[in-house]
Protein backbone atom coordinates (compact mmCIF):
# COMPACT_ATOMS: atom_id res chain seq x y z
CA UNK A 1 0.00 0.00 0.00
CA UNK A 2 1.56 3.46 -0.63
CA UNK A 3 0.74 6.54 0.94
CA UNK A 4 0.80 9.98 -0.39
CA UNK A 5 1.88 13.12 2.07
CA UNK A 6 1.10 16.81 1.53
CA UNK A 7 1.35 19.65 3.47
CA UNK A 8 -0.24 22.80 2.39
CA UNK A 9 0.53 26.51 3.78
CA UNK A 10 -2.49 28.13 4.84
CA UNK A 11 -1.98 31.66 5.27
CA UNK A 12 -4.58 33.20 8.47
CA UNK A 13 -5.60 37.00 7.88
CA UNK A 14 -4.84 39.45 11.08
CA UNK A 15 -7.78 41.02 12.31
CA UNK A 16 -5.90 42.12 15.77
CA UNK A 17 -5.28 38.48 17.10
CA UNK A 18 -1.07 39.10 16.31
CA UNK A 19 1.18 41.82 16.50
CA UNK A 20 0.18 44.42 14.09
CA UNK A 21 3.60 43.94 12.00
CA UNK A 22 2.28 40.71 11.00
CA UNK A 23 -0.31 40.34 7.69
CA UNK A 24 -0.83 36.34 7.65
CA UNK A 25 0.30 33.90 9.93
CA UNK A 26 0.14 30.15 9.31
CA UNK A 27 1.14 26.62 11.05
CA UNK A 28 3.76 24.21 10.19
CA UNK A 29 5.18 21.44 11.73
CA UNK A 30 6.12 22.35 15.66
CA UNK A 31 5.43 26.12 15.00
CA UNK A 32 4.44 28.85 12.74
CA UNK A 33 5.34 31.82 10.42
CA UNK A 34 4.48 35.06 10.05
CA UNK A 35 4.50 37.39 7.03
CA UNK A 36 5.53 40.77 7.06
CA UNK A 37 5.83 44.06 4.71
CA UNK A 38 9.49 43.74 4.90
CA UNK A 39 10.55 39.83 5.65
CA UNK A 40 9.22 36.74 7.54
CA UNK A 41 9.39 35.25 10.81
CA UNK A 42 9.53 31.36 11.97
CA UNK A 43 8.92 30.14 15.37
CA UNK A 44 10.45 26.59 15.77
CA UNK A 45 9.35 24.70 19.01
CA UNK A 46 10.87 21.22 20.38
CA UNK A 47 8.95 18.29 19.45
CA UNK A 48 9.19 16.64 22.56
CA UNK A 49 8.49 20.10 24.79
CA UNK A 50 5.50 20.38 22.54
CA UNK A 51 4.04 16.39 23.82
CA UNK A 52 4.97 17.20 27.40
CA UNK A 53 2.50 20.46 27.52
CA UNK A 54 0.23 18.11 25.76
CA UNK A 55 0.50 15.52 28.49
CA UNK A 56 0.37 18.13 30.96
CA UNK A 57 -2.92 20.30 29.34
CA UNK A 58 -4.52 18.19 27.42
CA UNK A 59 -5.66 15.63 30.10
CA UNK A 60 -3.52 12.17 29.13
CA UNK A 61 -2.83 11.21 32.47
CA UNK A 62 -5.83 10.95 34.50
CA UNK A 63 -6.51 10.01 38.21
CA UNK A 64 -9.11 8.80 40.41
CA UNK A 65 -10.32 11.80 43.18
CA UNK A 66 -11.72 10.49 46.50
CA UNK A 67 -14.93 10.92 47.45
CA UNK A 68 -14.19 11.63 50.84
CA UNK A 69 -11.86 14.58 50.28
CA UNK A 70 -13.96 18.09 49.44
CA UNK A 71 -13.11 19.31 46.31
CA UNK A 72 -14.46 21.72 43.36
CA UNK A 73 -15.98 19.08 41.61
CA UNK A 74 -19.50 18.23 41.23
CA UNK A 75 -18.80 14.84 40.54
CA UNK A 76 -15.79 13.63 43.05
CA UNK A 77 -15.93 9.60 41.70
CA UNK A 78 -15.44 10.99 37.85
CA UNK A 79 -11.91 10.83 36.82
CA UNK A 80 -10.59 13.99 35.70
CA UNK A 81 -6.82 15.14 34.58
CA UNK A 82 -4.35 14.73 36.43
CA UNK A 83 -2.33 18.61 36.50
CA UNK A 84 0.64 18.35 38.65
CA UNK A 85 1.03 21.92 40.15
CA UNK A 86 4.20 22.00 41.07
CA UNK A 87 5.80 20.23 37.23
CA UNK A 88 7.07 23.21 35.29
CA UNK A 89 7.38 22.20 31.63
CA UNK A 90 9.52 24.20 29.51
CA UNK A 91 8.94 25.03 25.70
CA UNK A 92 12.01 25.30 23.86
CA UNK A 93 12.06 27.34 20.76
CA UNK A 94 13.72 28.91 18.28
CA UNK A 95 12.54 31.81 15.95
CA UNK A 96 14.16 32.96 13.07
CA UNK A 97 13.94 35.91 11.08
CA UNK A 98 14.46 36.87 7.19
CA UNK A 99 14.03 40.38 6.33
CA UNK A 100 13.94 41.69 2.84
CA UNK A 101 17.54 44.06 2.89
CA UNK A 102 16.60 47.41 1.33
CA UNK A 103 13.06 46.80 0.72
CA UNK A 104 9.80 48.87 0.43
CA UNK A 105 8.37 49.29 3.84
CA UNK A 106 5.01 48.83 3.34
CA UNK A 107 5.52 45.93 0.35
CA UNK A 108 1.60 44.92 -0.29
CA UNK A 109 0.66 41.03 0.50
CA UNK A 110 -1.67 40.18 -1.96
CA UNK A 111 -3.97 36.60 -0.82
CA UNK A 112 -4.90 34.35 -3.51
CA UNK A 113 -7.09 31.27 -3.38
CA UNK A 114 -9.45 31.93 -0.50
CA UNK A 115 -10.72 29.40 1.24
CA UNK A 116 -14.32 29.01 2.33
CA UNK A 117 -13.51 28.05 5.91
CA UNK A 118 -12.59 30.82 8.29
CA UNK A 119 -10.79 31.04 12.02
CA UNK A 120 -11.98 32.08 15.04
CA UNK A 121 -9.77 33.74 18.24
CA UNK A 122 -11.34 33.65 21.31
CA UNK A 123 -8.64 34.76 23.75
CA UNK A 124 -9.48 35.83 27.52
CA UNK A 125 -13.40 36.45 28.52
CA UNK A 126 -13.95 39.85 27.14
CA UNK A 127 -15.73 39.26 23.57
CA UNK A 128 -14.85 42.86 22.37
CA UNK A 129 -11.05 41.39 21.71
CA UNK A 130 -12.60 38.08 20.28
CA UNK A 131 -11.02 37.88 16.32
CA UNK A 132 -13.72 36.18 14.58
CA UNK A 133 -14.28 35.01 10.51
CA UNK A 134 -10.94 35.52 9.96
CA UNK A 135 -10.19 34.24 6.08
CA UNK A 136 -7.80 32.13 5.14
CA UNK A 137 -5.57 31.91 1.93
CA UNK A 138 -3.96 28.74 0.09
CA UNK A 139 -1.54 31.48 -1.28
CA UNK A 140 0.14 34.87 -1.18
CA UNK A 141 2.02 37.11 -3.20
CA UNK A 142 4.40 39.72 -2.49
CA UNK A 143 4.55 42.83 -4.32
CA UNK A 144 6.81 45.60 -5.02
CA UNK A 145 9.34 44.33 -2.91
CA UNK A 146 11.84 46.40 -4.00
CA UNK A 147 10.72 49.72 -6.13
Amino acid sequence: MQHCFSQSLEFVENKGQWDSKVRYSGKIANGSFYLQPQGYKILLNNSDDLKAVAELYGGHKTIQLDSTQPNKFSNPNKEYPAVDTFKQVVLHSHAYEVNFIGSAENAEIVPDKMMTTYSNYFTGNDPAKWKTDCKIFQAVTYKNIYL
